[in-house]
């Protein structure tokens, strides 16, 4: 396996082009560590790129019941990942898989779960500014975690998001990744964001919103609006318009004993 974002780079230099054979090999833990590290802190844009693409990769193999080998190395990583947005997007050249911005790509996958609030004004910025849509997509569903997990919005981050969900000029996935990203939010302009997607021309969109107001914490307040959305669909009405059906229906069925 090469990495996420930089297939078809090579390592001009030895020492880090035998680290990443190790890396990528089934060698013993302690040495695929050292040799993680060894990318991780080059400074070389694609070797860091890479060693972050593939902490990303083992972290996600956990829902398997495998652990990561580079857990313990978690807060260098996000460090880096840090250091690394904060820096201009690499050149197309570097990664023509991904086209530029690839360092900013591997940076956020890696921070998929670790990014925090504090992140949040980051993330805004490489929203707004990236050219890359595989750039803006990562950027997006980490935007989701970070909201989730915060206690208040950031209200610049929200704003983002706000202004692509409800930008009918804007790609459909980017706008249903920006109105996801804004349901994981709890505060009353997220919400109120929400309501006003449900009044979008796009059926689409309609049904991600009201799916989002389908949530165990929301639905009794909102099932009236829903059920009046719902209403005006056809019945071939596009995904995840039966998802939001079955999520009302699924209110009137008895608790099972």
């Amino acid at each position: 396996m090469h990495s996420h974002y930089w297939q078809g780079c090579e390592l001009s230099a030895p020492e880090l082009a035998h680290a990443h054979e190790v890396l990528a090999s089934p060698a013993p833990p302690a040495e695929r560590i050292t040799a993680f590290l060894k990318l991780l802190r080059s400074g070389d844009p694609v070797a860091t790129g890479i060693a972050m693409d593939h902490y990303q990769l083992a972290d996600a193999t956990r829902r398997f019941g495998e652990d990561n080998p580079f857990t313990d190395h978690s807060d260098e990583l996000l460090a880096t990942a840090r250091e690394v947005l904060r820096q201009s997007p690499s050149s197309a050249t570097l990664s023509p898989h991904v086209g530029e911005g690839a360092n900013h790509a591997s940076a956020l996958y890696a921070i998929t779960n670790l990014a925090e609030a504090e992140d949040s004004a980051l993330l805004a910025k490489i929203i707004r500014t990236t050219r890359t849509p595989e750039v803006r997509n990562v950027a997006l569903e980490v935007a989701g975690g970070v909201m989730w997990n915060s206690e208040t919005p950031d209200p610049q981050l929200l704003k983002t998001l706000k202004e692509i969900a409800l930008n009918q000029h804007e790609e459909y996935m980017d706008r249903v990744y920006a109105l996801n990203a804004t349901g994981s939010a709890r505060s009353e302009d997220a919400i109120s964001t929400l309501v006003r997607a449900t009044k979008d021309s796009d059926l689409r969109i309609q049904a991600h919103a009201a799916l989002s107001l389908a949530e165990e914490d929301l639905v009794v307040k909102y099932r009236p609006l829903i059920e009046q959305l719902i209403a005006t669909w056809p019945p071939d009405a596009p995904s995840p318009a039966n998802e939001v059906r079955l999520a009302i229906a699924e209110l009137d069925e008895p608790d099972e004993e």
